[in-house]
């Protein structure tokens, strides 16, 4: 079995030669390969036209979960090469759900905005701040609301590796949990499909968006679908921001059409190529002005150096080594029809 590496990442070559034993593996430069080259396996983070060109190969391997920034040349290599398979990874789905309930939390119990009242010296534990939502009885100040969670129902927009690690999670704090799936189960009432959007919506407090860009979901979260979250309501997006109409999540935010939100995704990033940027905005509205939203950098998956350096993130690559030499159905095979 050979397999090209085509990424200066160490661990993986370490992992697979640990995990596989006899495997033929080579960890090159993208830009050295210059083909022809035949290999069984092609792992990269940059599967770019030229490299794909260069490269004959039965498997090829993005380790990682999105692909829509590939997807053209992802397309062009499949329909050259009807028999190749491509898969990716979700190694990193235990961290972004982690990062996923972090940002939930810090909506329901503020945390965000208190920690900003502290450092400016005040000590107002129940007095209320500016644009967010309190409780009151008889008309008497009852302090900032935080929301419990056994008096939440959350809405899991997507059924993937997040989703699944989420679930527990979210019952550890006696949430309720729905969920909105491409094939709904009909028997299970926690379960909502795309005829069923509406219900989904009406159904949860809270959102949390694992969705992948892809032309199913682009758009897919607008204006009618957030107002029927009521004004208690709250989003947190670490799948992509796509799904979302962002003129449309914005001004519900505004206008307390819904209580705040937590975005680790956005609509215009950055190149991911670049190891750091300054003076960036990643959005067209002016998101960081508001006092409703906790602000993250594309950071739930942690960078590649931190999660991709450690050897529990290349078994399950591994074991798709193993299968493709086996004969056996691989995992995670990407779908080019639907775009993941």
């Amino acid at each position: 079995m050979k397999v090209i590496l085509a990424s200066p990442l160490p661990v993986a070559a370490e992992v697979l030669k640990k995990a596989c034993g006899n495997i033929d593996i080579r960890t090159v430069s993208p830009s050295a390969i210059t083909g022809p080259l035949e290999t069984d396996v092609l792992i990269t983070t940059t599967p770019t036209q030229p490299l794909l060109d260069a490269t004959k190969c039965r498997l090829l391997c993005i380790p990682y979960a999105g692909i829509d920034k590939h997807f053209p040349v992802l397309r062009a290599a499949a329909q050259a090469r009807p028999d190749l398979q491509i898969t990716n990874m979700h190694s990193n789905a235990p961290l972004v759900a982690q990062h996923a309930m972090a940002m939930l939390l810090s909506l329901t119990n503020q945390i965000i905005p208190y920690d900003r009242s502290l450092r400016r010296g005040e000590w107002r534990p129940n007095d209320p701040l500016p644009g967010h939502v309190s409780s009151a009885v008889d008309g008497q100040w009852l302090g900032p609301s935080t929301i419990l969670g056994n008096d939440m129902t959350v809405g899991l927009l997507g059924s993937g590796a997040i989703g699944a690690a989420l679930a527990p999670m979210l019952a550890g704090f006696g949430v309720r949990v729905v969920h909105y799936t491409q094939h709904p189960d009909p028997s299970d009432p926690a379960q909502f499909g795309p005829d069923t959007l509406d219900k989904f919506m009406d159904a949860a407090d809270a959102v949390i968006s694992t969705l992948p860009k892809t032309p199913a979901t682009c758009r897919l979260i607008t204006a009618e679908h957030l107002a029927r979250l009521g004004p208690a309501g709250l989003v947190v997006i670490v799948g992509r921001a796509a799904p979302f109409v962002e003129d449309d999540l914005y001004s519900a935010l505004v206008s307390r059409t819904i209580r705040g939100a937590a975005l680790d995704v956005w609509w215009s990033e950055p190149d991911a190529s670049a190891a750091n940027h300054d003076d960036v905005r990643p959005f067209t509205r002016p998101w960081n002005t508001l006092g409703n939203v906790v602000l993250s950098p594309h950071r739930g998956w942690l960078p590649f150096r931190e999660s991709m350096g450690q050897e529990w993130y290349w078994k399950p690559l591994a074991d798709n080594v193993r299968r493709l030499e086996q004969g056996l159905p691989l995992n995670n095979v990407v779908s080019l029809d639907d775009g993941y």
